[in-house]
């Protein structure tokens, strides 16, 4: 904790519009912009032929989609130049980040006769002081290499002055957190001075998806706004199914979201059910590095979750194998039971797996109960469903996968996806199968009511705090990955 905190909350312009999202109807126009999109001639279907596609034209999708290559572009070019570490009016208890790798240290309204006391493994690194909040001369002198563009600053509890200074007079990435944020960021020592460059490049937005169980909705964006977002920018978007309630709208027309924009969106025709509503409501605009974190109103996530993607994210870039394993998306929870295998439901043993308590795994079946998606990954399949949706089926089912049975699920194209393209996510593993969302099992479409097993199977404790940071085996998270298919079965990488 911090000796002493001058808070300066970042206040950003609350945005709060309904908007009402059409639905997609299978228009003729819509059935051959999907068409085009993946070269397959409608004409079998309006010609009253079965919507199944022929043995060419499955092949010809196949080849398109396939040729779908996602690629990964560096932010920055060269070699990233020296981190700093700018503290305004507090004292870290923890530098959180290698002596080794650091430029300097400056404090800012602290005097140098009362200096902050830091680890012996930090006495070397130098350290600049001013008591006074003018500081343009120390800001632009040779603390900072002015020349250098790829400096990363991480600037603790800082005043919108300072930043405007830092933003003068360096030309680097700033990364904002508050003093209660910095206290979280234990991991940050695990993050490479390159990754570091990326930090903006690796940025979320949220979207919930609700039927307005407002008890749940309320519990689960309470769970949202106590989260650390490290200063980060993070746009939320609600998106309610139709007739919600009108207590529902109220309650959503006076939440306040301290760090973006926040929107509600309304469906107006209940059409498709979830493997329509669920995509449509996820909302990824952005490129290389850009997430999307999908929530269902019967989720709740723990303070930590931002952290665990960030830091996933972050790893990720640096990760050189991350385009070629078409890693796709991050998941916040662990399954303990598999559902995609010969049986409906099957306990999931990690050890005889040989996957270790505190490590991470690639799983080619997505979560649907908290996870971030990719947004390059997830425009493509977006144009899957819209083919999905005309009742085309692109690929063969997979044999003795209970997947194959169910019915209005766009998890279960997502699955298509990963087992026919080798799409994977990051899974996490942790003792007991503490993650950082759960289920919480609320009555819906797939929940009618809930059993003492049922809570067994999906309801995994939350954490609390950064212990997640100390339980991780290795800390560079992608060294020695192991990967599985839909079944559990290990696969090479």
């Amino acid at each position: 904790m911090f000796r002493q905190c001058a808070g300066n909350q970042v206040r950003n312009d609350r945005a709060c519009r309904v908007r009402v999202s059409k639905t997609r109807g299978l228009s003729l126009i819509a059935f051959f912009v999907a068409a085009l999109v993946f070269g397959v001639s409608p004409l079998p279907s309006l010609l009253g032929f079965t919507a199944t596609a022929s043995v060419s034209e499955k092949a010809r999708v196949w080849e398109h989609v396939q040729a779908q290559h996602i690629d990964s572009h560096p932010l920055t070019d060269g070699q990233p130049g020296a981190v700093y570490l700018v503290f305004e009016k507090v004292c870290p208890a923890c530098v959180h980040y290698p002596a080794s790798r650091l430029a300097g240290l400056l404090h800012l309204g602290t005097s140098s006769s009362k200096p902050c006391e830091f680890p012996k493994t930090h006495t070397d690194v130098p350290k600049h002081y001013c008591e006074t909040e003018n500081c343009h001369a120390l800001m632009n002198n040779s603390l900072f290499d002015t020349s250098a563009h790829n400096n990363a600053i991480v600037c603790v509890a800082c005043s919108e002055g300072t930043v405007a200074l830092l933003r003068r007079y360096t030309g680097g990435t700033l990364i904002l957190p508050s003093a209660d944020d910095y206290d979280q960021l234990v991991w940050l020592e695990s993050v490479t001075p390159y990754e570091l460059l990326q930090w903006p490049r690796i940025s979320f937005t949220i979207s919930v998806i609700s039927t307005c169980r407002l008890n749940s909705l309320r519990e689960l964006l309470s769970s949202i706004t106590s989260s650390y977002f490290f200063g980060d920018r993070v746009d939320l978007y609600v998106s309610l199914d139709t007739s919600p309630t009108q207590e529902c709208l109220e309650y959503l027309s006076t939440f306040e979201w301290p760090r973006g924009s926040f929107q509600v969106r309304r469906r107006i025709r209940a059409s498709g059910g979830p493997e329509v509503a669920v995509p449509e409501g996820l909302s990824i605009s952005g490129g290389d590095g850009h997430y999307g974190v999908l929530l269902e109103d019967d989720i709740l996530v723990s303070q930590q979750f931002y952290g665990w993607l960030k830091f996933v994210g972050l790893q990720l870039t640096g990760y050189p194998k991350a385009t070629s394993q078409r890693i796709f998306s991050i998941s916040l929870y662990t399954p303990r039971v598999l559902e995609t295998g010969k049986e409906r439901r099957t306990w999931i043993d990690y050890e005889a797996s040989n996957v270790k308590t505190g490590s991470v795994f690639l799983f080619e079946v997505p979560c649907s109960w908290g996870s971030a998606f990719s947004a390059n990954y997830w425009s493509k399949a977006l144009s899957y469903f819209e083919v999905r949706l005309t009742g085309m089926e692109v690929y063969e089912r997979v044999r003795d996968s209970k997947a194959s049975t169910w019915t209005g699920s766009w998890k279960k194209w997502l699955i298509e996806l990963g087992y026919h393209l080798h799409w994977k996510t990051v899974y996490p593993v942790f003792q007991g199968e503490m993650s950082f969302s759960t289920n919480t099992l609320q009555d819906g479409k797939h929940m009618v009511s809930r059993s003492a097993l049922d809570i067994d199977m999906f309801m995994v404790p939350l954490f609390t705090n950064s212990s997640w940071y100390s339980q991780l085996r290795e800390k560079r998270l992608l060294q020695n990955l192991r990967a599985f298919n839909m079944f559990l079965s290990p696969q090479k990488l």
